[in-house]
């Protein structure tokens, strides 16, 4: 008799968790539904190269070749998407060395972002104890503003290449709406990430070797996001894997600025970064997904529109 009612208890206590798991998926499924959640991201392709990248920024120019990493450190590193190239002043290394690193992800959730604190410690550097978030400052001239739903030949109210007709983005109005601008390289343009805050900002630490504490190096970077640019790495996960976004990407955009024989403070990184970045911010745009067209063409797709086939990893669709 106890065995007969020991076997019922049983198959009931069995039978209430079948039926809370059950309730518990069939809620989620519901809620999941309600809230339009995307919980597995489609990736989106770069849509151009980082090898198209310019070779001469200003008056830096590249020296040696763009580094090929090992199967190990590019394993590391989490993605073959990248770019990692050196600058020297005018050609010359005495003058300083700014070494670039780009790197892209799409379509996966990466909690651990491969930036400099890691990398460099993890090879046997010391660090600051405190990193600093400081502004980079671009030069905002040849912006024009973007209309809501608009384009870069309607949303300034002229041609697209006429700052002059449009919304000239100033001090603190800048990131209120997302912005355009021209590529130097080209007449060609390209629109702007949007930012946390009034200005685009890197988060820098110096480094250096226990061998010689007294040349310091510093070591910055910031992230794009769904169109979005900030420096924190936590922030990635928020604006890059939203739940009612279809699509999914973030890039790193690493700047490290070195002496032979001395040291570099934080906010010479930041001003040698704005003089940079003014002519290689649209390039690198130039060749992420611009994310205005990604979200049209995902409602699209919502809609019975166009499909995102070709969209099967971060790589350039053909002829990009």
């Amino acid at each position: 008799m106890r065995t007969a009612c020991r076997y019922i208890l049983d198959t009931l206590a069995v039978l209430l968790v079948v039926a809370i798991l059950g309730a518990g998926t069939y809620g989620f499924r519901v809620a999941q539904k309600e809230m339009r959640a995307v919980l597995i991201k489609k990736p989106v392709p770069l849509r151009h190269s980082f090898s198209e990248l310019p070779r001469h920024v200003g008056d830096w120019q590249r020296i040696g070749s763009d580094a090929e990493l090992t199967a190990e450190v590019e394993e590391s590193l989490g993605t073959d998407l990248y770019l990692s190239r050196d600058y020297a002043l005018q050609g010359d290394p005495d003058k300083g060395i700014l070494r670039f690193h780009i790197a892209y992800y799409t379509g996966m959730i990466d909690a651990v972002p491969h930036v400099p604190e890691r990398c460099y410690v993890g090879s046997g550097y010391a660090k600051s104890a405190r990193f600093e978030a400081l502004p980079v400052t671009l030069d905002q001239s040849g912006w024009w503003q973007d209309r809501e739903g608009g384009d870069a030949g309607t949303s300034a109210g002229g041609d697209a290449g006429d700052a002059e007709n449009g919304t000239a983005a100033s001090g603190a109005d800048a990131p209120a709406s997302s912005y355009w601008m021209t590529r130097s390289a080209s007449s060609s343009f390209v629109r702007l990430p949007l930012v946390d805050g009034d200005s685009i900002r890197m988060n820098i630490r110096q480094y250096w070797s226990p061998s010689r504490p007294e040349v310091r190096f510093s070591a910055g970077y910031f992230f794009v996001a769904n169109g979005w640019a900030t420096p924190y790495a936590e922030r990635v996960r928020l604006l890059a894997f939203d739940l009612t976004d279809v699509h999914a990407y973030y890039c790193k955009v690493q700047l490290t600025y070195e002496f032979p024989d001395a040291s570099v403070e934080p906010s010479e990184l930041a001003e040698v970064a704005g003089e940079f970045l003014n002519t290689m911010l649209p390039e690198i745009m130039y060749c992420l997904p611009d994310w205005s067209e990604v979200e049209q063409s995902a409602a699209s797709e919502g809609s019975g529109g166009a499909s995102d086939e070709g969209m099967n990893d971060g790589r350039p669709a053909s002829g990009g």
